[in-house]
């Protein structure tokens, strides 16, 4: 629920641009998934896909324009 496409990179602007551009490269470059599954006890709790992610989609210009040929 947060623009953030992981923990680590909600702690600073610096982190935040790493994931991004890291995390954009992996799934649409590279077209591999990234997904945050969290279990208890082989139960599955909850399912996160972050680059599907209304708000975090909505910053991807930024990270497209920087990272176009």
């Amino acid at each position: 629920k947060t623009p953030f496409v992981s923990l680590y990179g909600s702690q600073n602007w610096v982190e935040d641009f790493a994931d991004m551009a890291t995390f954009y490269y992996l799934t649409e470059v590279l077209q591999q998934p990234y997904e945050i599954k969290v279990y208890e006890a082989n139960k599955l709790l909850y399912d996160i896909t972050p680059m599907t992610n209304e708000k975090v989609k909505a910053r991807l210009p930024v990270i497209r324009e920087l990272l176009k040929d």
